[in-house]
């Protein structure tokens, strides 16, 4: 595994050399301990407040110490997400969190959104390095002084630059820059989008983004998923762009599972460590590595080659996870599925229907035969009766609806019931243009009759593995992790 040599002071990104370090999302402890075996330099992680993914499973505060020290152990860095926006009246809570957190380890650096809560980060922990958040928004040279100039060390760059303006930025820049490498794209520039707060009451500058911009919409007389793109990967740009003086490559996915996040952490590994004569194989099989992570169709084109609509991008079904096959009705309110890959008990699936409108992902908890006979497991081929009925679009997309709400966890931007209510996926006979009406009556996923939810009707994807989970749970690492939290 590639190091880098720090010549500086901790708090001098700029004095790095050799390669850019492989930092890679934790979303809980199975992905941390995952990161950690497929050779992360660095791990992202958060709390189930003030982090801009409140729907991950995140970590406790007695948890971090166990984190922290675990990843230290094994010479892996662990910076902590405080990148949710602030309201007025919890920045107290935020700020005493902070220091509680910093008094655990301290983390390798905080990354912050918010320039109050970075403000008091400077003032009362001037050791601790400060990421500012790709929510930011800053994506040039004079961004880069000010954030300098506010206390900051290093700067996450927008998934919008091309190619040359990341290297025209990094060479000239005051403060380390940190890129994403792989991942989900936003509609919107990086976050910045206000459509799941105007429909739903959940803010994607807090965490709470309900991914409007993955249902179906109308158009003209054409129903699609048309603000729903790809996820992309620089895979063929990593030879030139470990080249330039950055200091972190990303992965994006704090709400992945442990096997997507292993294994794409192992592809960039092997992709950073290669040199000018093997990387071409290196690359080969990073992709065949890549093409078998549960997630969506990935892109190598788009704003990093400067093609911000190329067609690669959008109007496609851009659906996450690999494709277990069919769903056909069957008796007893069942589901019967011909499997095009295995399926495991304890498995999280989804339910993709109509259109590519995406379900929440939910365990599998009962797998029946042909003869309804219940087994653990099936491969691929095997036809198998399913209990789906959790699984309709409707159910999970309400709102932040079947999501576990942020305001479960004590996040202070909690909604009731009756919030939520006001999602986009509540129809009324005022509802907007883009009501699913022509949809719902093919007999969708969230079509309802007055004799109760019809068949199931979809395509069902396999979205993480609960044996490999469960390995990983299983794990040294996390058994010391959870020791060290009691």
């Amino acid at each position: 595994m590639a190091k880098r040599i720090r010549t500086q002071s901790a708090n001098d990104e700029t004095a790095l050399s050799s390669m850019p370090e492989l930092l890679a999302p934790a979303g809980g402890p199975a992905s941390w301990a995952a990161a950690m075996e497929a050779g992360a330099d660095a791990i992202y992680a958060g709390l189930d407040r003030f982090s801009a993914r409140s729907y991950a499973e995140n970590f406790t505060l007695p948890e971090l110490k166990g984190l922290i020290e675990e990843s230290h152990r094994q010479d892996v860095k662990i910076y902590l997400a405080f990148n949710s926006a602030v309201k007025e009246q919890e920045l107290p809570l935020a700020f005493r969190t902070m220091m509680m957190v910093c008094e655990l380890g301290p983390p390798d650096g905080l990354i912050i959104q918010d320039l109050g809560l970075a403000y008091l980060a400077k003032r009362h922990l001037p050791t601790i390095p400060l990421h500012a958040s790709t929510l930011t928004a800053v994506h040039s040279l004079d961004g880069l002084k000010s954030l300098r100039n506010l206390g900051f060390t290093r700067a996450v760059l927008p998934r919008e630059l091309t190619v040359r303006e990341i290297a025209d930025i990094a060479h000239r820049s005051p403060i380390g820059v940190e890129i994403f490498i792989h991942g989900s794209l936003c509609f919107s520039f990086s976050g910045l989008c206000l459509m799941s707060s105007f429909l739903g009451g959940r803010s994607a500058l807090r965490g709470g983004c309900t991914q409007p911009c993955r249902r179906a919409y109308q158009n003209a007389g054409r129903q699609a998923t048309f603000f729903s793109p790809s996820d992309f990967s620089l895979a063929p740009f990593i030879l030139d762009l470990k080249k330039l003086p950055i200091s972190s490559f990303k992965i994006e996915g704090r709400m992945k599972g442990p096997d997507y996040v292993g294994q794409v952490v192992a592809a960039y590994r092997a992709l950073i460590d290669s040199n000018d004569n093997d990387f071409p194989e290196a690359l080969e099989r990073a992709r065949e590595m890549l093409a078998r992570v549960p997630s969506r169709p990935v892109t190598e084109r788009g704003f990093i080659n400067g093609e911000p609509m190329a067609e690669s991008l959008w109007n496609r079904q851009a659906v996450s996870g690999i494709k277990l096959g069919s769903i056909e009705p069957a008796a007893n309110n069942l589901s019967q599925v011909r499997l095009l890959n295995p399926l495991h008990l304890g498995d999280r699936v989804r339910l993709v229907a109509g259109y590519g409108e995406e379900g929440e992902p939910k365990k599998i908890k009962k797998i029946l035969s042909v003869d309804l006979t219940p087994i653990t497991e099936a491969e691929a081929g095997q036809i198998v009766n399913l209990d789906l009925t959790s699984l309709s679009t409707q159910n999970s997309q309400n709102s932040s609806g079947s999501q576990s709400s942020p305001g479960s966890k004590g996040w202070p931007n909690s909604q009731s019931s009756q919030g939520s209510q006001g999602s986009h996926n509540s129809q009324s006979s005022q509802g907007s243009q883009n009501s699913q009406s022509s949809h719902d009556s093919k007999g969708s996923p969230n079509s309802q009759s007055s004799h109760g939810s019809p068949p199931l009707t979809g395509q069902l994807y396999l979205v993480g593995s609960s044996a490999l989970e469960k390995n990983y749970l299983a794990s040294e690492p996390v058994k010391r992790l959870k020791a060290a939290a009691k």
